[in-house]
């Protein structure tokens, strides 16, 4: 049946309320797809800018960490007196660490948290003790301070996405121990270690 344009003005008319309020609804609805579709896109790139921050903050780790690996080892030489020479503190690495901190994942920032407040504690104890060199403490607190840099090192160089909050066992405490003073070190001098290995057998 064909509609003279009158009668369709007159249609339109009769309806206009109605019409009006439909034409209305669609507006709505179409700028609040907009909207959506406006915050979906700003959601991912907020997500994309925080994954590239995290992927930054990762790739400095591992220097951070290797530089404070050698901190742990002068400062295992002068405990034992293999050196009478105080190690420098390694500023630069612990900063990194603190900067890292606000982008990496939740336990990895935990973590980090926590070798670098045991740092703190470290040098503190160190450098306020006049007769350091063979101090069980000192060696104990050294030993830490390298566990901590150990539990990290996998997911520094991306190869897990997740780090492990739990205490140190026993394995792990004396193989920072190794690595602190060298084994070839220790086994030509076991009797220096005594008091240590006791230290860390009771506490693991």
């Amino acid at each position: 049946m064909n509609y003279s344009w009158c009668e369709l003005y007159l249609f339109l008319k009769d309806w206009q309320t109605l019409v009006g309020a439909l034409l209305a609804l669609f507006a709505a609805m179409v700028t609040i797809l907009v909207m959506l579709c406006q915050a979906a896109s700003e959601k991912k790139r907020h997500r994309n800018q925080l994954s590239r921050k995290k992927m930054a903050a990762r790739a400095r780790m591992p220097d951070a960490l290797s530089g404070i690996s050698g901190y742990v080892r002068e400062v295992g030489r002068f405990l034992t007196g293999q050196t009478d020479e105080r190690p420098d503190a390694p500023t630069s690495s612990i900063e990194t660490l603190k900067q890292v901190i606000e982008h990496i994942d939740d336990d990895a920032s935990a973590r980090s948290f926590e070798l670098v407040s045991w740092y703190q504690v470290q040098r503190a104890r160190m450098q306020g003790n006049d007769n350091p060199q063979n101090d069980t403490g000192l060696l104990y607190d050294i030993v830490l301070l390298l566990a901590y840099v150990n539990s990290l090192f996998d997911y520094a160089r991306n190869e897990t996405q997740t780090v492990s909050n739990e205490r140190f066992s026993r394995d792990e405490m004396m193989s920072a121990r190794n690595n602190t003073f060298d084994l070839k070190y220790i086994l030509g001098h076991e009797g220096q270690f005594m008091q240590l290995d006791e230290r860390i057998q009771n506490r693991c």
